[in-house]
């Protein structure tokens, strides 16, 4: 035979930077033919770099290449494998030696069982000097299959000993000193003075490793030696895999015989009997403790079809089960108590779902392989008589005449629904993911039961009276058919149903139509004015009092536009029902249309204080009441109430008085901040002519040039600086002098006239701020307000161009001021329109922000450069805990997204302060000014230049 390749090992220590040869009586014997360290370390560091195995050639200091391998040995340390084979003399091993070798290669080629081969290999070793020697095998991990010291058995997981690992990706012999790193790595291993690891890597996978212990100077550590053992590994290899080729080919001729007998068994059979066959086969040949085969069945339930031994009921749950797992479509092996174990193997049908399972249960683990062979064979062959038998099942169904206009529902025995048809949820109101996995008269038609009593014909027939889903009653015409299987028994029953009553409904319809509200069910306001007159009149005769309610939604448009007139349908429905849990049977709760109802309250009390505190009671109950949220797929939605109050009878008050002041009363208390109430009284008619006033007045103020603009100065937290000035909308009127903006402005927004006036406001802004700037006035940017129906307009963008291309006002100087319900219901139109206006160079700012229906998912799509805090978050700081987080969270997340902010309404140092704590970027509010007229401006500005001109100069 020939001498093998002799291989010297290098450890590099990457914490200390040094490196040791093994075996090092080798090393030295090669001495300076070996390559240079350096050369070594390089290597070593670029595996450890790399994080997997790198070859490369080095030359020696004689010269000649020398193959390296350099492989990581966890995170600070590598292997490096040099074949010095060119360094060594022809011949090198003496003849004795190389003759013992070929003799224990004949011998071990005579030895058929791994006992044997081990006995003669280890006889050699112990003559060539070796102690303690052990053999482990394995893949993932590494089992001690025998060992001289007799010891028992173990195991080593590879992927926990980076070390071990590093030693076995390439089969080298190596001797390890008790000194040496690695001995250190693997104390377990390496117990004697020198170590000799013989790595095997064999031929259809899996490892080997022998391992050696010597004590010196018997130790096999010259070139020799080294060549030797190489020859030895290979041996061993040879060895080991024809071990292990015929132990493979017992297992495959034993499985071929199993699945020979069980297809023998299995062949003539079909359907049921074929699962119950293969049931019997597996629990016999394979020494089971149970086995079953179970179909899928409604929601999270399996349906047992054949079970031996230890299974489970005959329907039983999915969740937290054994079979759980095996319905993700892959085999399951659960080890259980008492080293017994569970295998569920998942059987497809031919849309590739998983239809069913087959079950078993043993205490042999060491069958598994015999098992999974066979089932590997068996498995499309079970699959398909487990679809065959389901097909048969749903066609026997289907003979049922599913598709029909009646309502149709299929249980099972117990009357859990597994499937209703499109006319049941037609009828009935319920949908099929609703009921499915219910039980019939429990979830579903608990009214009237389930007194079934099928007759000689083995059905029933009869008149029932149900409940819808919406509550409301049925009555229905029912014939119940039962369903056998093969066998015989009752698998199944099929319901059928008809809505008898449709004829009744609809001439009730008709009449509701006339004086009920379509969408809510309620009055309509046309009962309502019947029942008016007729309360009005009952009061006057009997002396007492009444209340009429007028109830106006808050917010409510804002959810309609933005969420869709679906949900604004069901947020009205859901009103209603809060209300009429609220009312006395003898009071009557109407829907006049939109988002508006009355609550008619007859007869309170015979005293106007004892009506009013309890008509002043209801409406604070119903306001707390509709205020609550409403939770929505996934949501929550917040509205509230405004309330306006009128009671009754009273002096020259008529009934066509009562809805006008209750309404008139509603608006004082939208007025009043929304969310509350108010009772009519005479000053409130007042109120109401006058903005009917102001409406009329406002119309001619901006022809007869009433209307004026006040400046806001816009300031650095930091230093103070001006960055610019915000364009604020007043009106002095001739006759009652300064109006106030916030008296007029919601009045022009309830009319078209607020996008004149916008229109003007954004105008005589632009021609003021080119005045400043050719005046020598620096003010960085114009803020100017756009309100909601200015922006929507139709021209709106071409108005924008014509005010700067009248004005000649650099667009970079404009920033256009929006509030959230600008986006509300319109996104797309008003990303694209401030998407074309950014394109001139145009900044835009988020008005208000926090205070209306704020959206992130809107926010981060708008091209928007700034958030305004409101005014409202700032007040009361630092006094507001809420707030302050409100405040510290709005700027953290204009910080991530890219916008500047500026806090608005700062009235105190101790607001500035905790502003520029948190980094916030500029402020408005009176702690800086006041909203001032141009002239004002220009000296305020240029007392703020001096006073910057000063701290330059000190």
């Amino acid at each position: 035979m020939s001498v093998h390749a002799t291989r010297l090992t290098w450890f590099f220590d990457g914490v200390k930077g040094a490196g040791l040869w093994s075996p090092d009586t080798v090393a030295h014997a090669l001495g300076s033919a070996l390559p240079d360290t350096r050369a070594l370390q390089a290597l070593a560091r670029q595996a450890l770099q790399a994080g997997h195995s790198l070859a490369a050639s080095l030359p020696s200091r004689l010269g000649d290449a020398l193959d390296v391998t350099a492989q990581p040995c966890g995170a600070d340390a590598a292997l490096l494998h040099l074949d010095v084979t060119p360094l060594c003399a022809a011949g090198m091993a003496p003849l004795e030696q190389v003759q013992s070798l070929l003799a224990l290669s004949c011998e071990l080629s005579r030895q058929k069982h791994l006992g044997e081969v081990w006995a003669v290999l280890t006889s050699w070793l112990h003559q060539a000097g070796a102690g303690r020697c052990q053999l482990w095998l394995g893949e993932t991990q590494l089992q001690r299959r025998l060992d001289t010291a007799q010891a028992p058995p173990a195991t080593l997981k590879t992927q926990e000993h980076e070390a071990l690992l590093a030693l076995l990706r390439q089969p080298t012999p190596l001797l390890l000193p008790a000194a040496h790193p690695l001995a250190a790595r693997l104390p377990s291993l390496c117990q004697g003075e020198m170590t000799l690891w013989l790595p095997v890597a064999l031929t259809q996978g899996g490892m080997a490793l022998l391992l050696c212990e010597w004590n010196e100077p018997q130790a096999p550590a010259t070139l020799s030696h080294m060549a030797l053992l190489a020859s030895l590994t290979t041996l061993l290899r040879h060895t080991l895999d024809r071990e292990r080729t015929h132990g493979l080919e017992l297992d495959s001729h034993r499985r071929s015989q199993q699945v020979e007998r069980v297809s023998q068994a299995l062949s003539a059979r079909t359907g049921m009997e074929f699962l119950d066959a293969l049931i019997n086969q597996l629990l016999v040949t394979f020494s089971l403790d149970g086995a079953w085969l179970a179909e899928r069945s409604g929601h999270g339930r399996a349906r047992l079809l054949v079970g031996r031994g230890e299974h489970p009921d005959q329907d039983y749950p999915l969740v937290d089960s054994l079979c759980e797992p095996v319905y993700l479509g892959q085999p399951v092996l659960t080890p259980l108590a008492a080293a017994r174990y569970y295998y569920g193997l998942p059987l497809h049908n031919g849309h590739g779902m998983v239809c069913g399972h087959l079950a078993l249960v043993g205490s042999d683990a060491s069958r598994l392989p015999d098992i999974e062979s066979l089932l590997q064979t068996l498995s499309s062959r079970i699959a398909a008589e487990l679809e065959r038998l389901q097909v048969e099942a749903q066609l026997r169904l289907s003979a049922v005449a599913f598709e029909t206009h009646e309502g149709i529902i299929i249980t099972d025995p117990a009357f859990t629904i597994l499937r209703v048809n499109k006319a049941f949820t037609q009828i009935t109101g319920y949908e099929s993911r609703e009921v499915l996995g219910c039980v019939l008269g429990e979830g579903i038609w608990q009214r009237g039961g389930l007194d079934y009593r099928l007759d000689h014909l083995n059905r029933w027939q009869g008149e029932t009276e149900r409940q819808r889903r919406d509550g409301s009653s049925c009555a229905q015409w029912e014939r119940v058919t039962p369903v056998p299987d093969e066998r015989g028994h009752i698998t199944h029953f099929v319901i059928c149903f008809e809505d008898i009553s449709e004829r009744k409904a609809a001439q009730r319809t008709i009449q509701d139509l006339a004086y009920y509200d379509e969408l809510t069910g309620l009055p309509n306001r046309r009962q309502l004015q019947e029942s008016l007159a007729g309360a009005f009149e009952q009061a006057k005769q009997s002396e007492s009092i009444g209340a009429l309610l007028f109830i106006d939604l808050d917010h409510f448009k804002t959810i309609n536009d933005s969420l869709g007139h679906a949900t604004g349908d069901w947020l009205l429905r859901q009103v209603a029902d809060r209300l009429q849990r609220l009312i006395r049977q003898e009071d009557i709760l109407a829907r006049l249309g939109g988002d508006e109802f009355v609550l008619l309250l007859p007869r309170l009390s015979t005293s106007p204080p004892q009506a009013e505190m309890q008509a002043d009671l209801i409406g604070e109950r119903l306001i707390a009441e509709l205020s609550t949220p409403y939770p929505f797929e996934g949501q929550s939605l917040h509205i509230g109430a405004s309330v306006g109050i009128t009671l009754f009878p009273g002096r020259d008050q008529s009934v066509d008085d009562l809805l006008k002041q209750a309404d008139t009363a509603m608006y004082q208390a939208k007025s009043a901040g929304r969310r509350t109430l108010r009772f009519f009284d005479s000053s409130m008619q007042l109120q109401a002519d006058r903005r009917l006033l102001i409406n009329n007045e406002l119309r001619s103020a901006l022809d007869n040039n009433e209307l004026l603009l006040y400046y806001q100065p816009q300031q650095m937290v930091e230093g103070g600086e001006l960055i610019g000035v915000e364009a604020l909308l007043r009106w002095q009127s001739p006759g009652r002098g300064m109006i106030s903006p916030a008296e007029f402005i919601p009045i022009a927004e309830e009319t078209d006239l607020i996008v004149d006036i916008g229109y003007w406001v954004l105008l005589q802004a632009c021609h003021q701020f080119v005045a400043w700037q050719e005046a020598g006035l620096h003010i960085p940017q114009l803020s100017v307000n756009v309100s909601a129906k200015q922006f929507h307009a139709p021209d709106f963008v071409e108005r924008v161009y014509e005010a700067l291309a009248i004005t000649g006002m650099e667009p970079t100087c404009l920033n256009l001021e929006i509030t959230e319900s600008v986006v509300l219901g319109h996104a797309e139109d008003t990303i694209q329109k401030m998407a074309e206006l950014k394109a001139l160079g145009i900044s835009f700012a988020i008005d208000d922000f926090g205070a209306g229906y704020s959206s992130l998912s809107y926010l981060k799509r708008l091209p928007a450069d700034e958030l305004k805090i409101d005014r409202s978050f700032i007040q009361d700081i630092p006094h507001d805990a809420d707030n302050m987080a409100i405040v510290e969270a709005v700027l953290a997340m204009a910080r991530h997204m890219g916008f500047s902010v500026t806090a608005e309404g700062v009235e105190s140092r101790q607001q500035l302060a905790f502003l520029q704590a948190q980094g916030c970027n500029f402020y408005q509010g009176f702690l800086a000014s006041k909203p001032l007229p141009e002239a004002n401006l220009r000296h305020y500005v240029g007392r703020l230049a001096e006073r910057r001109a000063a701290l330059l100069d000190t």
